[in-house]
Parts: structure tokens; C-alpha cells; sequence
């Protein structure tokens, strides 16, 4: 039990986590019974390897090429195709696919994985992000903190 201040009364003695009318408050002995007391579980151990391992592999990203319009009108001119067949093809509307081929609309990957299909080319590429760098885990769990650091760092 910490030693801290009781934020009902104000000693200063030991306390304990508690829930008092929906709010976790830090209580000393006296005050407990206007709560409920709160245990607070350390994760298992083999979760806390998981949740180290999430962290420092590198994650396989899926993302559609920066030159995906040329490539995929250079395709379809190539192959003799209109914009109306190759749209009815990978069953997507025409004005969709003269926006993709515009450059003015990146496809999702379920139409670039289309688009791949009926034109034999290369529009999607995995990504390998490296870790971004060792979290310091000092409780040994994952905190809020903590995945406010990862995010800033992307």
C-alpha cells in the first residue's frame, strides 16, 4: 500500500485504489468502506512477451505505388481495352476508374488487387516498417503513455 494522501479525507496515511460513487479515488483504511476496493492484476506474464514482441517486429504494410495511375492507363492502352470494359472487368463504375487512371483517386486494395489481375501488372507493394525503438516498459504493461509515444513517433 503507497503512501500517499487520502483524497476523502486527507490524512496522510497509506492507501488503496477504491471506486467511490464511479470514480477511482485513492482511500486510507477508514475511508474504504464508502467504495469499492480495487486489486489491480499484473498482466501474465506470456502476454507481456506479446505485447514486447508487437512492438519491436516490423510490420508488413501493404501501399499502392506513387505512379499506380500511368501504370495502370499505360496497361489498359496497351492491351486495347476502353475504360467502360476494363470498369465492367473489375466490376467498379467507369467515372471511378477515370478518377484512378487520372490520378485524382488512390484505389483501395481490393481494386488495385483487381486492377492487377486484369491487366498482369504490379500496382501493390509490401512495406517493411522498421520498429520505431524500444518502449520503456517500466511496469511491465502497456499504458496510454506509451502508445502516445509510438504514435508520435510514426
Amino acid at each position: 500500500m503507497p503512501m500517499s494522501t487520502c483524497d476523502l479525507c486527507g490524512k496522510g496515511t497509506a492507501t488503496m485504489k477504491a471506486i467511490v460513487e464511479g470514480s477511482m479515488l485513492h482511500v486510507c483504511n477508514n475511508c474504504s468502506k464508502y467504495g469499492n476496493v480495487v486489486s489491480i492484476q499484473e498482466p501474465p506474464r506470456h502476454q507481456q512477451e506479446k505485447i514486447k514482441k508487437l512492438i519491436e517486429e516490423p510490420a508488413t504494410v501493404r501501399l499502392i505505388v506513387k505512379d499506380y495511375a500511368k501504370k495502370i492507363k499505360d496497361a489498359r492502352e496497351q492491351q486495347k481495352i476502353t475504360q467502360e470494359a476494363l470498369a465492367l472487368r473489375i466490376k467498379e463504375k467507369e467515372s471511378y476508374l477515370h478518377k484512378i487512371e487520372s490520378g485524382h483517386l488512390e484505389p483501395n486494395l481490393l481494386t488495385a488487387r483487381r486492377l492487377e489481375q486484369a491487366l498482369t501488372i504490379k500496382i501493390i507493394e509490401d512495406y517493411q516498417q522498421q520498429p520505431t525503438g524500444k518502449i520503456d516498459m517500466k511496469e511491465e504493461a502497456l499504458t496510454i503513455g506509451d502508445l502516445i509515444t509510438i504514435k508520435k513517433k510514426k
